[in-house]
């Protein structure tokens, strides 16, 4: 494990060179000119040459200039069965090249394969690649071939993909989390395998995607990222309001060289198990994967992971899984996996949906955890913590500090779990940790920071305490036992940014959305955090059953008059039906009416029933009524001056469509 620091790139110039822009790949005069230049350099060369590199690139070289060939001797490969396009020249390996050959061009535009290439071969060789030209002939560069400087990290070490051969299992997590923060649930899921001592391989291949994709980018000077059908990708496809691109087939075929590269090395390798955490955003790309790697070679298959926490879902979801731990996996991975390299089949584990499970099985929960502290915390020893950063600079570590819910009543929430704390001084501990390494600015991961205020309040005594100086952001809710003395001490202790899951602005939709508490507290807690001088962001949720027309118009007063002590909003979002909440779990008492079978519903989406399949009576409410107050409510905050994030104008832009969707029809 490394922390190496890495530092943003910068050049005096607002413009650079681009391979990927220098050719116009149409035969025509212009790039005829730019391949005479380059030639006109090789010549000059007092040794003989070697090609190594893309043989598209090549063959487009050659067809332009005759001379080009002349001067070639012989084509570098390493790969002894590739097929040789270029004919005439003779094919040799790396340790094979001839003593007369002084020179080599790597006829390559893309930065990074330049880079891979040039460790393979011997040094004695003279590297020669399309950027002489800045120094032999910088006025045959065309004016296209300049592009936009942008500061960047890159380059840096990004790890090759490799897998071990002769694992038991080798632990997979898969594009795309949001940025490119550390995996910490899915190195939990480490931790506990590594308890059980077998063969053990864990590879983050998102984290390699996420720098092979932004330094190709930002090193080659690409100024849209596309495929070759045309369908251009985000700029950086990472973001959170980028999360529905990933889950397009068109989108992951950007991907399929990776997919290919992976799915290559991991049949090489044949691992008897692999495991892989699976969400929303990665569901598509691990479909994919997976497929193909099932026709390759038998392997045991595990999932887990946020797309995982109901047992209904899991049954559905992905069923290229063998296994799926349902849930926390921090006691159920361990055994289930000793139990399969002992060769049995298990089925009907708690905790496990399985292929092999009994028909008509009645879920059983697995064991949870108790006592967080027990678990420890990752130290990360199977990565490189020096990579995890954004293409920028940004750098963002998650905290968990307690898992689950201490509140858990919310009635929209399809996420209510036992809340369980750790010891605030191993939290510390792990933000020393991890600030050794550089990290300044810390999340928390759970759904509500103050549980229990005590708790905090001890964790900010430490942090003090051991002079550390960091940031924390950190979601929570509005809590009649935090005064403004507390928040004082978050403020001291380096909470930054608090984002309170108020949801309902009105007296009727607290009640309704079982908040737990008044806009009295909603007020002082607002207060109370911008005296303390902690940045504030707020969550809004309309469309509940039973909220009225004038709850709304009250939700907007009300966020109007708390203006001054709000930050930002950070969601609106129309209520939809999520499973494991009250309104799933019994919709008849709160007026839920389908326009299908339930039943089929439920099947069809186990989820969240898509909007226009339901709707909620006394008051009626369906989906273009929960549009149409999403719509009002974004309209009031944009009039009165909000500031608002990049989230909600994607939301924004999604129900806006959806409503012109319903009108169209």
């Amino acid at each position: 494990m490394s922390g190496e620091k890495l530092t943003i790139s910068s050049d005096a110039n607002s413009v650079m060179f681009s391979r990927k822009q220098l050719f116009n790949y149409d035969s025509g005069s212009e790039d005829r000119q730019i391949i005479s230049r380059f030639v006109s350099y090789l010549s000059s060369l007092e040794y003989d040459i070697a090609l190594c590199g893309n043989n598209g690139l090549a063959e487009y070289l050659l067809k332009l200039s005759p001379e080009f060939s002349d001067l070639l001797k012989v084509m570098i490969t390493h790969d002894p069965e590739a097929d040789n396009k270029q004919q005439h020249l003779p094919l040799v390996a790396s340790e094979n090249i001839p003593a007369s050959i002084g020179g080599v061009f790597l006829c390559e535009t893309n930065r990074r394969t330049i880079d891979k290439i040039k460790k393979q071969l011997p040094e004695r060789l003279h590297m020669v690649t399309l950027d002489i030209l800045l120094d032999y002939d910088r006025q045959a560069i065309p004016e296209r071939a300049w592009v936009k400087n942008v500061d960047h990290i890159y380059p840096i070490e990004i790890p090759e993909i490799n897998f071990l051969a002769g694992q038991d299992l080798i632990l997979l997590d898969l594009p795309a989390r949001s940025i490119s923060q550390l995996p910490v649930g899915f190195a939990y899921v480490h931790d506990a395998l590594k308890k059980e001592k077998i063969k053990l391989q864990t590879v983050d291949l998102d984290i390699i995607m996420y720098h092979r994709y932004h330094s190709d980018r930002l090193l080659d000077g690409v100024l849209s990222v596309c495929t070759q059908e045309g369908f251009q990708l985000p700029e950086d496809p990472w973001l959170p309001v980028h999360y529905l691109e990933w889950e397009k087939d068109v989108f992951v075929d950007f991907f399929q060289e990776d997919i290919d590269e992976i799915v290559d090395k991991l049949t090489m390798a044949k691992p008897q198990i692999i495991a892989c955490s699976i969400q929303q955003v990665n569901l598509t790309f691990t479909k994919r994967l997976m497929q193909e790697l099932k026709q390759r070679f038998n392997f045991t298959l595990i999932a887990g992971g946020m797309s995982c926490l109901h047992a209904d879902v899991a049954k559905f979801i992905f069923p290229e899984a063998d296994y799926v731990v349902v849930g926390e996996a921090d006691l159920i991975i361990g055994p289930l996996v000793r139990s399969i390299l002992e060769g049995k089949k298990p089925k009907d584990v708690p905790g496990v949906v399985s292929r092999f499970d009994t028909p008509g099985r009645i879920f059983t929960k697995g064991p949870l955890p108790h006592n967080l502290n027990d678990l420890g915390y990752p130290r990360f020893e199977w990565t490189n913590l020096g990579i995890y950063r954004n293409w920028n600079g940004y750098r963002l570590a998650p905290l968990v500090g307690s898992r689950g819910c201490r509140w858990a009543k919310c009635s929209f929430c399809g996420e209510r779990f036992k809340w369980r704390a750790r010891n605030p001084k191993m939290v510390v501990d792990d933000i020393e940790f991890l600030a050794e390494f550089g990290f300044d600015t810390f999340a928390f991961n759970e759904s509500d920071l103050h549980g229990d205020t005590k708790v905090i309040e001890k964790m900010c005594d430490e942090i003090l305490k051991r002079n550390i100086n960091v940031h924390f952001s950190a979601q929570l809710r509005c809590n009649i036992k935090a005064d403004l003395s507390y928040y004082k001490k978050l403020k001291k202790a380096g909470f930054r940014c608090l984002r309170f899951g108020v949801d309902g602005w009105s007296k009727n939709a607290l009640k309704l959305q079982k908040k737990g508490y008044t806009k009295e507290v909603v007020r002082d807690t607002l207060k109370n955090t911008k005296e303390a001088d902690i940045f504030t962001e707020v969550n809004i949720v309309v469309g509940v059953p039973g909220e009225t027309g004038e709850d709304v118009n009250e939700c907007i007063e009300f966020i109007i008059e708390m203006k001054p002590y709000i930050g930002r909003i950070a969601f609106i979002n129309p209520f939809m039906l999520f499973r494991g909440s009250d309104y799933w779990e019994d919709p008849d008492q709160y007026g839920i009416r389908y326009n299908k079978d339930k039943q089929e519903l439920y099947n069809m989406h186990p989820v969240a029933i898509p909007d226009t399949f339901w709707h909620s009576e006394n008051p009626f409410i369906d989906a273009s009524v929960r549009y149409e107050r999403f719509q009002k409510i974004v309209k009031a905050l944009h009039e009165n001056g909000f500031v608002v994030t990049d989230w909600i104008n994607f939301t924004n832009d999604q129900v806006n469509k959806k409503a012109q969707s319903i009108q169209d029809k």
